[in-house]
C-alpha cells in the first residue's frame, strides 16, 4: 500500500510520529532469532534424550488411540525387536497400561519350558496379572510380533485387554511352519470333521452340577 502521503509535512508532530513508526522497516534481530531457535533446538533434544530413557527403562507411550503416526508404532515394535534379538526368540509380546507403563513381557517358552500354552501372549498376560495382582487387564494394549493364534486371541478377551497391534498375520506365520490358520479354520467345522476327534457327551450328573453352580448367590463372573 502506497503511504507516502504520510511524509507530507502536516505540521503535525504526533501524526509525524506515527507516519514515521509505520514507514520504518521491520528489522530482525539476528542474535535474538539464533538464540530462540537454539533453545526449541535444545528442548527438542532433551524431549529426545527423555523418551530415548523411556524406551530403555521399559516405559513406552501406548495411547493406541491417540496415535497420530506410525513413528510411535515404529518405536514400540523396536523395543520388542531388541527384546526378541537378545533371547534369541521371533514370538515376543507386550503388554502395557495407556499411561505409558509395561506391565507384562512375554517370549515364546513352548520348547524351552516344555509347554505348549506358552506361546509369549500368554507369557506376557501371566506376568502382568502376577504384576499388577489381578486377572482384569482393562486399560492395556498388547504389541505382538504376531497375530494371536486362537488360543492367546481368547485369553485376550478372558483378560479384557483394550486392544491388540500386531504386525505379521496369522498367514505370514502359516509360512513359516504355524499352524495359527490351521487352528482358526478348524474352529468353524463341525465336531465329525475336525482333525482331531470331539466327542460331546450328555451326562445329568455333570449339568446338575453346572446347575447347582448357576444357582449359588456368591458366584463370581469373570
Amino acid at each position: 500500500m502506497d503511504m507516502s502521503f504520510l511524509k507530507s509535512d502536516t505540521g503535525n508532530p504526533k501524526l509525524e510520529a506515527i507516519a514515521s513508526d509505520i514507514l520504518r522497516p521491520v528489522r530482525i534481530n539476528n542474535r535474538g532469532f539464533i538464540l530462540w531457535m537454539g533453545f526449541l533446538l535444545a528442548a527438542f533434544a532433551l524431549c529426545i534424550f527423555a523418551y530415548t530413557i523411556q524406551l530403555r527403562k521399559g516405559l513406552i507411550v501406548t495411547g493406541l488411540r491417540d496415535y497420530t503416526s506410525w513413528g510411535v508404532y515404529i518405536a514400540n515394535f523396536t523395543f520388542i525387536v531388541g527384546i526378541a534379538a537378545a533371547g534369541d526368540r521371533c514370538c515376543v509380546t507386550v503388554l502395557s497400561r495407556r499411561d505409558g507403563k509395561i506391565i507384562g513381557k512375554g517370549c515364546n517358552r513352548v520348547v524351552s519350558g516344555n509347554d505348549p500354552t506358552a506361546h509369549a501372549e500368554i507369557v506376557a498376560i501371566r506376568q502382568a496379572c502376577s504384576n499388577i495382582n489381578s486377572y482384569d487387564l482393562s486399560g492395556s494394549v498388547l504389541f505382538s510380533t504376531c497375530e494371536p493364534c486362537p488360543m492367546c486371541f481368547s485369553a485376550v478377551y478372558w483378560a479384557k485387554i483394550d486392544e491388540v497391534v500386531f504386525s505379521l498375520s496369522r498367514h505370514d506365520a502359516e509360512l513359516m511352519g504355524f499352524k495359527d490358520n490351521l487352528i482358526y479354520e478348524e474352529i468353524y467345522k463341525d465336531l465329525s470333521e475336525r482333525n482331531i476327534r470331539f466327542t460331546k457327551v450328555d451326562h445329568s450328573s455333570i449339568k446338575t452340577l453346572m446347575d447347582e453352580w448357576d444357582l449359588k448367590p456368591d458366584k463370581f463372573h469373570y
